[in-house]
């Protein structure tokens, strides 16, 4: 692909894994403190679970 149409379509490059991680990795995180809160404050509900 030319630089001209990179230029019209950024969403046609290459992605390589690190940018794709830079990118996802505070919604990763996000998610983790909060499935750690949410089990810490549910853990007397579910302790006969």
């Amino acid at each position: 692909m030319n630089e001209i149409q990179a230029e019209k379509k950024p969403l046609s490059q290459d992605f390589t894994i690190k940018p794709l991680l830079k990118f996802a990795f505070p919604t990763i995180v996000m998610m983790l403190i909060m499935a750690l809160i949410f089990l810490y404050r549910n853990k007397d509900r579910y302790h006969y679970v």
